[in-house]
């Protein structure tokens, strides 16, 4: 299948496991209908490679799908209009287009009967969720979405965690509420800089307060054209450890300068720098009790 023409396209999830099969029956058997399966649990931008797929031509009987006894997973042109029906497990989603070559096709229409032992859910989804990522850029995560439709939808809730298990609410962006057209959505997180490692998902909640969370996407380590530091314990009687995250235009050693109120220099310690995390301990034991700056100096 190379390109579209009066397209139909289904989001199928399956509830109990068998066969799945279904007969395109062409209101007009003139009309030529070309079906195509893509899955399983695959999204709707990285299809890949049909699992099943027809474009034979239209002999005149019109009826073409999965079953009716083939044994082909695929066929050209020259095929006989069916290709071999599928053994499918609970749980999984499919997509299946329905391509109409004739230029009759998107005004005739067709019935499309389910014919394999297979039970699909047939609740209807108040979010398709296309996709979900996060990229860096300047030292924040970009975090995108997208839906492919939306019904009775209010907000997204934007989630993050350091381990995977224990999450916080850090934003949210309102939905479209209802919508048939994909739709793109987008949250800036300013402080993943901070975080050495971590993950990400979206709550979607519906207007009567249902909720459905996302795919769990990890963190990308966000290091800005600034190094970032960061001191810890703090305050601290004995000594602390300096944690420096810098990328490497700041170069390979700094020099960590303690400074008390009035700016005079009380300690001073190198160190060697490398992308990413760096860390040192400073031995404050004989640092006398008060406020103090620490600076980052480069080279």
């Amino acid at each position: 299948m190379t390109s579209e023409n009066y397209t139909n396209w289904y989001r199928i999830q399956i509830q109990t496991s068998g066969t799945l099969a279904f007969t395109i029956n062409p209101n007009n058997n003139l009309d030529d209908f070309d079906p195509v399966v893509f899955g399983p649990n695959v999204t709707c931008g990285a299809l890949g490679t049909p699992v099943r797929c027809s474009y034979a031509i239209n002999s005149g009987t019109g009826n073409t799908g999965l079953g009716n006894g083939a044994a082909d997973p695929s066929e050209t042109v020259t095929g006989d209009q069916w290709v071999s029906q599928m053994n499918v497990t609970a749980g999984q989603t499919y997509y299946v287009m329905i391509n109409g070559w004739s230029a009759t096709s998107g005004t005739n229409g067709f019935l499309l009967d389910w014919t394999g032992t297979a039970g699909l859910n047939c609740t209807i989804l108040p979010v398709e969720m296309l996709y979900f990522r996060n990229t860096c850029e300047s030292g924040s995560s970009i975090l995108e979405w997208a839906t492919g439709s939306e019904i009775n939808s209010s907000h997204f809730l934007v989630e993050r965690s350091a381990d995977g298990m224990d999450w916080k609410e850090i934003g949210r962006v309102n939905s479209a509420h209802q919508s048939t057209m994909e739709t793109q959505y987008i949250y800036v997180d300013d402080r993943a800089k901070e975080m050495s490692e971590g993950y990400y998902r979206i709550r979607q909640v519906d207007l009567d307060g249902q909720v459905t969370e996302s795919e769990i996407v990890p963190m990308e380590r966000c290091i800005s054209n600034e190094p970032w530091l960061s001191i810890a314990p703090n305050p601290t009687e004995d000594g602390v450890q300096v944690m420096i995250d810098v990328n490497d235009s700041f170069g390979t050693s700094a020099r960590l300068e303690l400074m008390d109120a009035t700016g005079r220099p009380v300690m001073s310690q190198r160190m060697p720098l490398t992308k990413g995390r760096n860390t040192v301990d400073m031995d404050m034991g004989a640092v006398a009790k008060g406020t103090y700056l620490l600076l980052l100096v480069q080279g």
